[in-house]
């Protein structure tokens, strides 16, 4: 068993990535892998404009190399070229502004490797586009952005996730009810109608959703304000998009906090609390599709302001 790494060492020295001309800061941002599986950022400008502007990580290059071998059966060296790959002259395409405004961000990926981009307006409307599948990476190619209100209003939130099923479902947060619609089907540009998901005594105050051990959707969310306030939780239970469990509660919070499902390296997930007043982030383990453990831990780093989680791909030493 090797010793436990250097944690100090694990990362590298961050990547100022600079801001567009002429923009002073961000609102929002968001990280997601894209057609090429490198990421992609999306941020929002600050101030009333809230021009959404993207950046990519460049491919790598295929480039001509001379080299010298010796073929099979031969003492006689000969130069033959051979295209060869290398890293991009620029990591990072310059920062391009996609047309419209949006003051909320929810990206997903399609089951084609498409970027969705979901979020709302300064108005709380809700919004679609679909990176196009004829020059994805121009920012006028994009499919054009779809109003997906479908007769509601008062929208506070959008989660969206791809299930085992490479179907895409969106979540909207509105006062004590939870509503989703799912894609029509694998990869389609059209939605079902919003459906009540859930519906509580008292408005739902956040909520995650991250794909479980199962296959399936994992949704979590706290309903109610203030300390010891339920964390509530639902799952699919089979391969129709509209087959979920009961809403149960799974967990209780200490205070009002951002949530955060991250699936582990066994399927099983996490849910990660960020109490909004104290910066204080803790989680709990799943135990199993149903069941999660009683006991909350730290991360003893505080004060955090936000919390964004992602996979780990390093080979585990031990």
């Amino acid at each position: 068993e090797s010793d436990e790494p250097n944690a100090s060492n694990r990362f590298a020295v961050a990547e100022d990535l600079g801001k567009p001309d002429g923009v002073a800061g961000f609102v929002e941002t968001a990280l997601i892998n894209g057609l090429t599986g490198r990421q992609n950022i999306f941020a929002t400008s600050s101030g009333s404009s809230n021009h959404l502007w993207w950046k990519f990580q460049n491919v790598n290059r295929i480039i001509q190399e001379t080299i010298t071998v010796t073929p099979p059966g031969s003492e006689t060296p000969i130069e033959i070229t051979v295209p060869v790959e290398v890293p991009p002259e620029q990591p990072w395409s310059d920062w391009q502004q996609i047309p419209g405004v949006l003051a909320t961000l929810s990206p997903v990926q399609n089951a084609d490797g498409r970027i969705i981009m979901f979020g709302m307006d300064s108005n709380a409307v809700p919004y679609m586009n679909f990176q196009s599948s004829d020059h994805p990476f121009l920012p006028e190619k994009w499919e054009g952005w779809q109003d997906i209100r479908g007769g509601l209003t008062g929208f506070e939130q959008l989660v969206t996730c791809l299930d085992g099923n490479a179907i895409v479902h969106v979540f909207a947060r509105i006062g004590s009810k939870i509503y989703m619609k799912t894609q029509d089907e694998v990869s389609s540009t059209s939605f079902s109608e919003w459906c009540l998901f859930a519906s509580f005594s008292e408005p739902v105050h956040t909520m995650t959703v991250a794909v479980s051990s199962n296959d399936g959707l994992y949704l979590a969310a706290q309903v109610g304000s203030g300390p010891d306030s339920p964390v509530y939780g639902a799952y699919q239970t089979g391969h129709s998009d509209r087959s979920w469990s009961a809403m149960q509660i799974i967990a209780h919070v200490t205070n009002d906090s951002r949530l955060v499902l991250q699936p582990n390296a066994d399927a099983n997930l996490s849910l990660f609390a960020l109490d909004s007043s104290s910066g204080k982030a803790t989680y709990v383990d799943q135990l199993s599709i149903g069941h999660w453990s009683a006991v909350w831990r730290g991360l003893n780093i505080t004060p955090l302001s936000t919390i964004a989680l992602t996979q780990d791909i390093t080979p585990n030493p031990h």
